[in-house]
């Protein structure tokens, strides 16, 4: 028998092989450099599991409509499965806008959201049009979950209830994550926990962490993070309101483990209502690129000085405005120094400066998503797109050696 016979066999009787095009490495674009940074990754996986976790109050929920925004902005759509006893419409629409492309639904009953996950992968595999598709199950144990953390805690032991909802939990996960493989479908679990932190141990030791539904979530996320609210502040003359998010990261995919990422979030208001919410990500780029306290572990000082030889962006003072930036690479003498923002915008608009970034901070380039051809062909272009990619990287790196030893 010759071995591709065996093979085909193999993958007749017991599932595809690993270098099936289904096993596609599909992205979808993200905002700024400074989510590229905290993804490790040029764009959004799909087909995968994201993980938010964090106390009461760290913007699990808003982080969790971030990321079906990024869905929605690629053409694609978002479904939003709530357990709690307080939705947050209001945030829903500041954030995801298009009300025709999202769906909010209560659930009452773990049973419920888990069916509802299967039957839009069912739908999807069945369609004849694909696109990227965000579910978001907010949370995996409901408004349940400070008090049964408080009771573990305080007893030291929990009802049957709680020990049941979790292994239903893992069951699920075991039995239904390969059914990602290869769509377009994004899970985003939101999640509560409880941390410990030693005093003056904030970076000498990881936090202790008290998971709810078991550690199940975690192991089948590609991403971890881990949310808290860093800081905040707030203008009345604008009805602004604005927080710092910090994002603790652990993931099972490409780049550096456990670092932290802050990114500020503004929260805009007008007559009472909520109107906004934005994400400043460029700014967050350009805190990424000039100070310390935008990311844990700080750059070496080698990364600094490349940086600064790629982009050695400079600040002033520009008064009662705060601090402006200007940058003679991206062309922004200090005569028309600019706002974080602006600046981490003009960023984007230069793909050269982008790239060699790209390099220093070890982000991997990735195939996007192309709504124009249909699934298949996105999947066998990002299966070339690896391979050219990873050649390309070869070569760089043979000649490389060349010059070195010559």
């Amino acid at each position: 028998m010759k071995f591709s016979d065996l093979i085909e066999s193999i993958a007749c009787k017991f599932g595809d092989s690993a270098l099936d095009p289904r096993a596609s490495q599909i992205c979808i674009p993200v905002p700024a450099l400074s989510t590229r940074y905290l993804l490790q990754n040029e764009g959004f996986f799909l087909g995968k599991i994201v993980h938010l976790v964090g106390e009461e109050a760290s913007f699990k929920s808003t982080f969790a409509l971030e990321l079906a925004r990024w869905h929605l902005n690629a053409l694609g759509y978002g479904i939003i499965f709530e357990t709690e006893t307080r939705p947050v419409h209001d945030i829903q629409k500041a954030i995801l806008k298009d009300e025709e492309r999202y769906w909010c639904f209560s659930c009452t009953s773990l049973d419920q959201w888990q069916l509802g996950i299967l039957q839009a992968i069912k739908t999807f595999n069945e369609s004849s049009e694909h696109y990227p598709l965000c579910i978001v199950v907010d949370s995996l144990l409901g408004c349940n979950a400070e008090d049964t953390i408080k009771r573990h805690e305080e007893e030291g032991a929990l009802s049957a209830r709680f020990s049941t909802e979790s292994r239903a939990i893992a069951d699920f996960l075991r039995s239904n994550v390969n059914k990602l493989l290869g769509t377009l479908i994004t899970l985003c679990f939101v999640n509560h926990k409880k941390v410990r932190q030693a005093a003056g141990a904030y970076w000498a030791a990881p936090p202790v962490v008290t998971s709810l539904g078991g550690s199940e979530p975690r192991f089948y996320a590609s991403y971890e993070f881990l949310l808290s609210r860093a800081s905040e502040s707030r203008t009345s003359i604008n009805s602004l309101y604005n927080h710092e998010v910090s994002f603790r990261v652990q993931k099972n995919t490409f780049g550096i483990q456990d670092f932290e990422l802050r990114c500020p979030i503004k929260f805009i208001t007008k007559d009472g209502c909520l109107v906004d919410v934005e994400f400043d990500w460029h700014t967050a780029t350009i805190n990424l690129l000039t100070t310390d306290r935008a990311v844990r572990p700080p750059f070496s000082a080698a990364v600094k000085k490349r940086i600064r030889e790629i982009c050695d962006i400079q600040a002033r003072s520009a008064g009662s405005k705060g601090t402006y930036y200007y940058c003679d690479q991206l062309g922004v003498p200090s005569s028309e120094a600019m706002p974080a923002h602006e600046l981490g915008l003009l960023i984007e608009q230069n793909p050269e400066i982008l790239s060699e970034l790209y390099s220093v901070l070890n982000i991997r380039r990735r195939y996007m998503y192309n709504p124009q051809i249909s699934l298949e062909e996105n999947r066998k272009a990002s299966v070339e797109f690896e391979k050219t990619y990873t050649a390309d990287i070869t070569n760089c790196e043979t000649c490389s050696q060349e010059e070195t030893s010559d």
